[in-house]
């Protein structure tokens, strides 16, 4: 798959630095890490439809994360 369009966003440093560590435990770069966690984010969002996103956001709210 061409790597051929950037996404830029601002996220929390908290979330940064837990992606880092992701990234090193497996010896890959923020980016791929990223990019994976994305994908399958985006691939259970096409099974499940607009349910994944609440489910989520219910859950973050339980968790008080968000």
């Amino acid at each position: 798959m061409a790597k051929d369009a950037a996404l830029v966003f601002r996220i929390p440093a908290d979330l940064k630095k837990r992606l880092l560590r992701a990234a090193k435990r497996e010896a890959r770069s923020l980016s791929q890490v990223c990019e994976m966690l994305l994908m399958a984010g985006i691939q259970e969002y096409e099974k499940s439809g607009p349910k994944y996103l609440q489910k989520t956001i219910i859950e973050e709210d339980e968790d008080g994360q968000r």
